[in-house]
């Protein structure tokens, strides 16, 4: 998921699953971290250089690079992947150590047959298609925290590709930013009216909403006009992960790394900016979804971080504080203020 927050409402839609009665309650204290000054000029350089040659395709190899070494030599997964950037969407981002040791080269690409065997087996794994599909709306609230600051927030959703994120420090809201289904929309603490976010930022709140680590499934992608392919096996960590990628409707891809043994997505990468409408920079950043707990007949990563791949340093942590499923959610909810 990325990070967005909502609200709450107490009613169900007509064949939906009841919610479970969660108070949100986003006004209490927060601490503040201590601030981390760390140099990425270096990084960012190598970053720039590996985007200005992202045209140019060399899949001569039959054996593909794995995208965590992308940082350390040419872009070897398909290099027109699209730089679009993104909070992320949430729900459910993670925790992270150091992923750049570990990085190994994926093994040859596999066929649609084992894509879909895959897809069977992490359905299953998640709870089968029904508990999946059966999720319309959520309603999660957040601890997120930076290298500068630590934050409570509180993420709506729906499967109708809408979100809102509201953001609290000390009970006091300081920044919203959602997504009406159109249009991507941003609301300082300040402000009264909110302003439209940029295309990248609009983008990244899409992106977000149809993650299947999110409300679809991995077996909802193709019927939502994305793709998936499966490109091999990474061994990360002694874990030989299956590795796939997913091309979603507009160009943007992600790689999901598959557990072999539970079948759960726990890492996800992709090249994108963390907060793309107040730092644009691009960077190869993994999400790790950890503490996968069942509820309704669901699993859900309630830890999660996100990691910088070339320097290891960790820009982001979040954890799963309440969640409410099938809240009643209008459109009004997501409707830019």
């Amino acid at each position: 998921m990325g990070l967005h927050f909502f609200g709450r409402n107490d009613g169900g839609h007509a064949g939906q699953r009841k919610s479970r009665e969660l108070p949100l309650d986003v006004r209490r204290s927060i601490e503040f971290a201590p601030s981390q000054n760390r140099s990425e000029m270096h990084i960012l350089s190598i970053l720039r250089r590996g985007a200005s040659i992202a045209g140019a395709r060399n899949m001569s190899s039959k054996r593909r690079a794995s995208p965590l070494c992308n940082g350390f030599g040419r872009f070897a997964h398909p290099i027109d992947m699209r730089i679009a950037a993104g909070w992320s969407c949430i729900l459910v981002v993670l925790f992270a150590s150091r992923v750049v040791s570990g990085c190994k080269t994926a093994s040859r690409p596999g066929d649609a047959d084992d894509v879909d065997d895959l897809i069977e087996k992490h359905t299953a794994a998640r709870g089968g298609s029904a508990a999946i599909e059966s999720v319309r709306t959520v309603a999660i609230r957040l601890r997120i925290t930076e290298p500068k600051f630590a934050v409570e927030a509180l993420y709506q959703a729906s499967r109708t590709g809408q979100m809102r994120l509201d953001v609290f420090s000390n009970g006091r809201r300081v920044y919203s930013e959602g997504y009406d289904g159109h249009q991507g929309w941003q609301l300082p603490e300040d402000a009264e009216r909110a302003t439209v976010a940029s295309a990248s930022g609009t983008a990244a709140l899409r992106h977000g909403l149809e993650f299947p680590t999110n409300l679809p499934g991995l077996h909802e992608m193709r019927t939502r006009g994305h793709q998936l392919a499966l490109v091999g096996r990474e061994l990360i960590d002694g874990t030989n992960y299956y590795l796939l990628e997913l091309r979603l409707r507009d160009g943007f891809a992600t790689y999901l790394y598959l557990n072999p043994t539970t079948y759960l997505i726990e890492r996800q990468r992709d090249i994108r900016a963390l907060h793309p409408d107040a730092d644009p920079t691009q960077k190869w950043i993994e999400r790790r979804f950890e503490e996968f707990r069942k509820l309704d007949g669901r699993i859900v990563a309630f830890k999660g971080s996100e990691a910088d791949i070339l320097t290891g340093q960790v820009i982001q942590t979040t954890e799963i504080l309440e969640l409410r499923i099938n809240p009643q959610l209008t459109d009004q909810a997501f409707a830019r203020p």
